[in-house]
């Protein structure tokens, strides 16, 4: 199993090599990750849940392709 430190290791090692383009997409990926951990309680979110039923009826009916 690795470790927190040789994984950071490792991620700095990479981040080093990507221009600035690609350190945006992995920002990108960092924040949502950071910020979907915060929001761990999706299923009791009523307009989540509202908006999920909703795609979920138009992908039924033939309205949403996929």
């Amino acid at each position: 199993m690795r470790t927190a430190i040789s994984i950071d290791k490792q991620i700095n090692t990479y981040l080093g090599q990507l221009n600035i383009k690609e350190k945006e997409a992995v920002l990108g990926v960092v924040k949502t990750f950071a910020e979907t951990r915060h929001d761990n309680n999706l299923w009791e979110d009523k307009a989540f849940i509202a908006d999920l039923d909703r795609r979920t009826a138009e992908y039924e009916s033939g309205k949403a392709k996929v």
